[in-house]
């Protein structure tokens, strides 16, 4: 999967847009992502997971997760990621959320 940026966020008009290829942490990331935004709270977590295994400081995931979680009733689980992630202002907001 591949994902386009530009250099200068100033300025976005004057910029060409650049491509860079997902890792394969970002790319199971983003399939989470469609997964959560399909409704599919099971396959989201999952492929959240799949990106953790490959890259676990990857804070992004965990916090989906556990969204994912939340959405599954898996409560605990959801909890302990937020702990991992750390004291972040979105792991505490997830909770509201959930």
């Amino acid at each position: 999967m591949k994902i386009a940026s530009t250099p200068n966020a100033a300025f976005p008009f004057f910029a060409s847009p650049q491509v860079r290829e997902l890792s394969p942490a970002e790319a199971e990331k983003e399939a989470g992502n469609a997964a959560f935004k399909a409704g599919d709270w099971a396959e989201a977590a999952r492929r959240y997971g799949a990106a953790l295994a490959l890259q676990p400081g990857l804070a992004a995931a965990r916090n989906n997760r556990a969204l994912a979680l939340l959405r599954l009733g898996r409560h605990a689980e959801a909890e302990e990621d937020c702990t991992q992630v750390g004291g972040g202002g979105s792991s505490r907001r997830l909770w509201s959320i959930g």
